[in-house]
């Protein structure tokens, strides 16, 4: 097994560490079971159906903060640091690939239609909306890597997920956004100056793409496009405005995210020599902090890292249950079934699918590897499918399955025979099969679902706007941050979030007022 010797820690690093998952889990099993009887009491919902969407009743900071914890876990933080030590800015092409999708499920509708949507189904899941729109269920099972589970994801569903994310939220922003890069520029000069002069322009400063960066950010954009994680957090809002805002809010931080990431990969580039890495560019993060940060200091940032990689792994978990208890389990389960059993199979499939993935993820080398087959394989069997069952009349039960199967098959052999873009040619054959067994196979146009149905609303004319500004603004927001530092960019991007938050304000009180 491959040691980390650029890792310097300490006795009370492991205190640090140990202490933080203390709290975690104490934090996590508390709000679990503290929502679930606020619910019971208000709402009446059952044990099961807390555990898998949290009673419907997230604000926008709780919003925001689990869009954004959940969608930058190690894969971000590991990877793309490593990647920008070797490439440089360029790192920002893919950086923003789960970023950019996001928003475009925001802007096309996606989050306040799901949300208006599961008020008159109860929708959970990605297999409620095709069990809605086509009366099947979605038996395809989800390889979605994990890790580790942790246990109060199998004690307290989705609520312990979001609190446990807003608690992460809390320790990883100060410290990825303001103590890291604080010391690199107090102790060791990381000036935007000094880093200029330093680094070659034409390897660190350039945002010329290359093939795999743009596989990574083709597929990254389609597959946040149909993410179940955000499927699951735009129903689990509390009403329609909380799902747009507080998504928006969650996505505009990942946006910046990168851009930080992509700075301290370019910082580690001036300060960490290649020898210390051993040929390891994962472990860039970590022979950065071991360079810069006290021991103590060093025990909290690394429970950071872990407070990253933990919100991505719990809420992957959690959803990937969500979607084979509803979807598969719940189906054949005998009517008799009572809700005490139901959580019992709920927290068996945790278990069963953490053991399982990890041990899928083992085979693979390298953090990004994993993340872009991953994306790859999933973008190739759902975009298209879900897409069309939300927004196309003709699209049929068929078509979606023939689009699935097609899809992954011919992107997971893509895969292997490492062809170049296996995205596009796994979203070519979802796209022929999709369409054309479903021309063939429709008798006429069905009905869309709830929510989307609706054509020609200002508040969605309204919500398209803002996220032009918002993605935008974001965007620039994080390119000036990245190439370390841009004002221009930073100060064009600061007004650009400005008309995003307040068209959006505006635009839901007046859709509020006449609702």
């Amino acid at each position: 097994m491959e040691t980390m010797n650029y890792l310097k820690t300490s006795g009370l690093d492991i205190i640090v560490l140990i202490l933080y998952f203390c709290v975690l889990v104490g934090n996590g099993i508390y709000f679990s079971y503290k929502k679930a009887k606020e619910l019971k009491k208000v709402k009446g919902d059952t044990e099961a159906e807390n555990f898998l969407v949290g009673g419907k009743s997230f604000g926008v900071f709780a919003t925001l903060c689990t869009q954004g914890a959940s969608m930058k876990g190690s894969g971000a933080l590991l990877g793309y640091s490593g990647g920008a030590y070797v490439n440089g800015a360029g790192t920002l092409i893919p950086g923003q690939c789960y970023s950019l999708g996001a928003w475009f499920s925001i802007a096309c509708g996606m989050a306040r239609k799901l949300r208006k949507c599961a008020d008159k189904l109860n929708i959970t899941s990605v297999g409620d909306v095709l069990f809605y729109k086509y009366g099947m269920t979605y038996q395809l099972a989800l390889v979605i890597g994990i890790i580790v589970s942790f246990s109060y994801v199998s004690i307290g569903g989705l609520v312990s997920v979001v609190y446990n994310d807003v608690f992460q939220w809390l320790i990883m922003t100060p410290m990825i956004f303001i103590v890291l890069p604080g010391a690199m520029i107090l102790m060791h000069g990381v000036t935007p100056s000094a880093m200029h002069s330093t680094l070659d322009a034409a390897q660190f400063f350039s945002l010329r793409p290359n093939m795999w960066w743009l596989g990574y950010l083709l597929s990254g954009v389609l597959a946040s496009c149909c993410d179940v994680t955000h499927v699951q957090r735009f129903i689990s809002a509390k009403d329609e405005k909380t799902s747009v805002k507080g998504s928006m809010l969650g996505f505009a931080y990942c946006t910046l995210f990168a851009g930080v990431i992509t700075f301290l990969g370019l910082g580690a580039a001036m300060i960490v020599e290649p020898a210390v890495l051993g040929g390891n560019n994962d472990g860039v993060i970590f022979a950065l902090i071991s360079e810069v940060l006290p021991h103590g200091l060093i025990g909290l940032f690394i429970a950071a890292i872990l407070a990253t990689t933990i919100s991505t792994l719990d809420s992957y978990l959690q959803v990937c249950v969500l979607c084979l208890m509803v979807d598969v389990v719940e189906p054949v389960l005998p009517k008799g079934t009572t809700e005490k059993q139901k959580l019992t199979y709920c927290r068996v499939l945790t278990f069963a699918i953490a053991v399982a993935a990890s041990l899928l993820v083992l085979q693979f080398k390298g953090i990004l590897t994993i993340v872009a087959v991953g994306y790859s394989t999933f973008s190739s069997m759902m975009f298209l499918p879900f897409m069309c069952a939300l927004f196309w009349k003709r699209c049929t039960g068929q078509g979606c399955i023939a689009g699935m199967i097609s899809g992954c098959a011919v992107c997971s052999v893509a895969v292997w025979m490492k062809l170049p873009l296996p995205i596009v040619w796994g979203v070519i054959a979802s796209f022929v099969c999709l369409v054309g067994v479903s021309l063939t196979s429709a008798k006429e146009a069905r009905s869309l679902l709830p929510g989307f149905d609706e054509h020609g609303l200002e508040i969605d004319n309204s919500v398209l706007k803002a996220c032009v500004f918002g993605t935008i603004g974001s965007l620039l927001i994080s390119i000036g941050i990245g190439m370390w530092i841009n004002w221009i960019c930073i100060i064009t991007g600061i007004v650009g979030m400005y008309l995003c938050v307040t068209m959006i304000d505006k635009a839901f009180g007046k859709y509020m007022l006449r609702a």
